[in-house]
């Protein structure tokens, strides 16, 4: 399950990753955020994945890279921070991570809120 929370105060997309997690979550996850006219077109998401195990094979992650390519199309600049706490979620993440070829586009991997914030904030 995703769920969605934007915090006003500190102008940030919360998403949370609970439970298994598929290859359609995170399409869906990808459509949501290409069709959300309500977002900042210079945003900052925090994902909190330490609750998630995701069910999909290594072998999608490119194929789940063009979905967030089309989601960076509607935005000026996206900066994503990731919190894991498990090793096979960091390590889909640091593939993900390298990977990624867009210049409007970061994405990092934390252990805690408190740095995946700091990173966001500067």
């Amino acid at each position: 399950m995703i769920q969605y929370h934007f915090n006003r105060d500190l102008q940030i997309l919360e998403v949370t990753y609970e439970g298994e997690i598929s290859a359609d979550d995170i399409i869906k996850h990808s459509l949501y955020i290409a069709n959300n006219k309500e977002l900042p077109r210079t945003l900052n998401i925090l994902t909190d994945s330490t609750k998630a195990r995701h069910t999909f094979s290594l072998s999608i992650i490119k194929e789940l890279l063009q979905y967030v390519e089309k989601s960076l199309q509607n935005y000026d600049y996206i900066k994503d921070a990731f919190i894991h706490s498990k090793p096979v979620e960091t390590a889909y993440s640091h593939i993900f991570e390298k990977e990624k070829k867009h210049i409007n586009y970061s994405h990092r991997i934390f252990s805690t809120r408190k740095a995946a914030l700091n990173w966001l904030n500067n």
